[in-house]
């Protein structure tokens, strides 16, 4: 049986930066091997910037939850927001060509989705819904 976290993020990115600080210390965060970090790291600061970035049509100081759980096999983020519906399954792979001839962004979500090992979305009760799972030792 694993450890789970319940995180509250206002959506600054500011606080975003923290909040990954923060996890970075836990014990169970250190005994990951450096691949499923990198990948955690990458999904939670993806993720939840994009909802900080494009969720949000109406300013104002809004919560994301960001749920971990740390388990044998695998570890689990689950973001939840009262944004924009937005399923990043969904989204368009980038462009390809040159990379001084694209636009910016697009590249960090179908980052995210080729290194998990699932991804689901749902929209429940007005609320995103986002939850990956991430192999340990992978």
């Amino acid at each position: 049986m694993g450890r789970n976290f319940l995180f509250k993020l206002p959506n600054e990115i500011d606080k975003l930066m923290l909040l990954a600080a923060e996890i970075r210390q836990l014990p169970e965060y250190l005994q990951l091997d450096g691949k499923s970090r990198y990948t955690l790291d990458l999904a939670l600061e993806e993720m939840a910037g994009n909802i900080i970035r494009y969720g949000y049509d109406v300013p104002g100081e809004r919560i994301i939850e960001i749920g971990i759980g740390f388990d044998a096999s695998e570890v689990t983020l689950t973001l939840r927001d009262d944004g924009k519906p937005f399923n990043p399954m969904t989204a368009d792979p980038p462009p390809t060509g040159d990379v001084e001839e694209r636009d910016i962004g697009g590249v960090g979500v179908y980052l995210v989705r080729s290194m998990v090992r699932s991804m689901e979305y749902r929209r429940e009760e007005g609320r995103n819904v986002l939850t990956l799972r991430i192999g340990r030792g992978e």
